[in-house]
């Protein structure tokens, strides 16, 4: 009788022996001996990365290092070795010539990373106290008021351009209130997915919850950041999976509505950088007449998403750029990480500034532009110094295992609320590790603060 560990592990072999023939079959210009290490590196991934994570998943059990794992081995380890020849062609785009001089070099910073990570993650101490505790508090009104009043104050700051894709330049005042508001932001959305998910509550409430969470879809196209909307979907699939009695069927006609505007989205965006037009509202109302005058093509939406969500390029080419690379090194900036969060920058006139991702994207093209590229957390650690940065995934590994304790013993608003920052991170890995604590911290502290006050800390 065959039993489930002996499935997973023809499964595992199943994977191994598919993704190394891929592998070969794609890079058959590489050297023998560059190909071989591929091979090498991805088979010692697949373990190291996607074995128990596989298992965990398939169990629905959640763990917050999983998704710091599988987004690892898919988009920069099996990314950069699958990917390569991509990489090329995109590195010609930005006047680079790309070899296959630095793959040995930026697979094993991934793999010194992860073993830092884990053994961070293994051994690090407990430092949240808790108890085990739940709550059945149901405060439908408190929710929907807090949402309603976000939401349109989101409405104001994404139409007087404060917020979202080509935003204006804004002074040191209007950032702190901005970086606050941002932080309320997770009360617009989460708390009703969260109710309408794990709550019983009256029909005529979940259809309140449904319009907000649909006005804030909305609001994500006409601020032009695809994310706002991408995370939404997502929050409410793995809560759905991991918690619930989970049916594909209900999850198929949303990812096919996102598909369809996608395409809308990049055209929206497209009008902005265009500089022709004199409001959102207008570039938004022409990126539908577009998009349906061209047609929408799925296969085309999908392909433009993973284009756009295939960080492996801009990883590899932080080795090319490094020599250039000036800002933050040697972890000068982790000295501030315990007062960062807490001092505005009103105060602190040379406070770390986030625009990293448009100050290398400046340097990677040589032109000036509002774009912002991230190189993937693995790029800004590099950009440390190979061996300085390895600091930062033992400090990701002691939040996260923090965190996942807490997790664990307290399923309540707060504990979800956190976790969806986590996710939102760990999904992408595209954020600086130093930017996301610092902005974990400050989100901490707010966000206890402000449900203390509105009495739904335990909800």
């Amino acid at each position: 009788m065959i039993n489930k560990r002996q499935v997973y592990n023809l499964f595992f072999i199943l994977i191994l022996l598919l993704s190394n023939i891929i592998i070969l079959l794609n890079n058959l210009s590489l050297a023998t001996s560059t190909l071989i290490f591929c091979i090498l590196i991805n088979s010692l991934s697949l373990k190291l990365l996607c074995y128990n994570t596989l298992i965990d998943i398939i169990n629905k059990k959640f763990k917050l290092i999983n998704f710091f794992y599988l987004k690892t081995y898919i988009s920069f380890v099996f990314g950069i070795i699958f990917n390569f020849n991509n990489i090329k062609k995109i590195g010609f785009k930005y006047g680079l010539n790309i070899t296959s001089e630095y793959i040995p070099l930026s697979l094993c910073f991934i793999i010194l990373s992860i073993l830092v990570f884990k053994y961070s993650y293994k051994y690090s101490p407990i430092f949240i106290k808790t108890k085990q505790s739940t709550s059945n508090n149901t405060k439908y009104l408190t929710i929907i008021i807090l949402s309603t009043i976000l939401t349109c104050l989101k409405t104001y700051l994404i139409l007087s351009n404060y917020i979202g894709y080509g935003m204006k330049d804004i002074n040191n005042e209007s950032s702190l209130f901005i970086s606050i508001y941002l932080i309320f932001e997770n009360l617009i959305t989460i708390p009703l997915i969260y109710l309408y998910i794990f709550k019983n509550i009256p029909n005529k409430i979940k259809l309140l919850f449904l319009i907000l969470i649909i006005i804030n879809i909305a609001l994500g196209f006409l601020s032009g950041m695809k994310e706002d909307i991408i995370k939404i979907f997502v929050i409410l699939f793995l809560f759905s999976y991991f918690f619930k009695e989970f049916d594909i069927k209900k999850i198929i006609i949303p990812i096919l509505i996102f598909l369809i505007l996608y395409p809308i989205s990049n055209n929206y965006r497209s009008n902005i950088n265009s500089g022709f037009y004199n409001n959102k509202t207008e570039a938004l109302q022409n990126a539908f007449f577009v998009t349906l005058n061209d047609g929408i093509n799925l296969t085309n939406s999908y392909n433009n998403y993973s284009d756009r969500s295939d960080i492996s390029f801009y990883y590899y080419s932080a080795f090319y750029v490094k020599n250039k690379w000036y800002e933050y090194q040697e972890l000068n900036r982790y000295i501030f990480l315990p007062i960062y969060w807490f001092i505005p920058r009103i105060v602190w006139n040379d406070k770390p500034k986030k625009n990293i991702g448009n100050e290398y994207y400046q340097l990677l093209t040589n032109r000036t532009s509002i774009n912002s590229q991230s190189i993937g957390t693995f790029g800004w650690a590099y950009l440390e110094g190979f061996f300085s940065g390895l600091f930062p995934f033992a400090l990701l590994g002691l939040f996260i295992k923090n965190f996942q304790y807490f997790f664990d013993r307290n399923h309540n608003l707060f504990s979800f609320l956190i976790v969806n920052i986590f996710l939102i991170f760990l999904l992408k890995l595209e954020n600086d590790i130093f930017f996301f604590i610092t902005g974990l911290l400050k989100s901490l502290f707010l966000l206890m603060l402000i449900l203390k006050i509105l009495r739904i800390n335990k909800i």
